[in-house]
């Protein structure tokens, strides 16, 4: 069998419909001799081919790329705030349960570790930190980072509280803080910045957003200060 035959037997199994069509023409038109008509069908098949494969690729990458859509939670001042379990920058596994009947939580989400204003927001609390201890009221910190960001970001701006890794966006879910934002204009999914303030009894006293990222950490300071025993 000629070199012919066997392309053409090729495209019949593997080409789509009007490709397929272009290129066995193609082959037939080998005994009129028609050189340059046949080269002028193998490049068309050929150009309609790539062209699906693209459009395919696309297809697939918009598909895989789509942000998972945020859970609708709404929680309110009042309500107790939902459990978590999440490993920290101080190696140790940070669960709400434990500061139950013993401290004020100061439970702040944010979108990520070494940005400008969450360096601004995190330098703002280590400096009170001590003033929050004297209440005793505990300062945590959450993002989707990892645990070597954390480490970085501690290291870099000596803070003195602990951050924990919420990679999965499980808690930052629950907390109804992980929303669909543009990131440098791509449609993305990330954490609103949000603090709340987790009563001793696990209850939500206080919830912050769209905060003034400067008077933010005094400001949650006061309202814990002033909370009843």
């Amino acid at each position: 069998m000629g070199k012919e035959w066997r392309a053409l037997l090729t495209a019949d199994m593997i080409l789509p419909g009007a490709p397929r069509e272009l290129i066995r023409g193609a082959f037939l038109l080998t005994s009129s001799g028609d050189v340059e008509m046949r080269k002028i069908l193998i490049v068309g098949g050929l150009v309609i081919v790539l062209a699906a494969v693209f459009a395919v690729h696309e297809a697939l990458t918009a598909t895989t790329m789509k942000p998972t859509p945020p859970l609708e939670v709404n929680l309110a001042i009042g309500q107790k705030a939902p459990d978590f379990s999440l490993p920290s920058s101080t190696a140790a596994t940070i669960r709400l349960s434990e500061f139950e009947g013993r401290d004020n939580l100061v439970l702040y989400f944010y979108p990520k570790d070494m940005s400008p204003v969450c360096t601004t927001e995190a330098c703002s609390f280590r400096d009170l930190n001590g003033k929050f201890k004297a209440i005793n009221a505990v300062i945590l910190g959450v993002s989707n980072d990892d645990l070597a960001s954390h480490a970085k970001f501690t290291a870099a701006e000596h803070l003195n509280f602990p951050l924990s890794s919420d990679t999965s966006a499980a808690v930052s879910r629950e907390y109804g803080v992980y929303k669909p934002m543009m990131r440098n204009g791509i449609p993305t999914m990330g954490i609103e910045r949000t603090t709340f303030v987790i009563g001793r009894h696990g209850v939500i006293r206080a919830i912050y957003r769209n905060m003034d990222i400067e008077t933010h950490a005094d400001e949650v300071f006061h309202f814990v200060r002033a909370l009843p025993e």
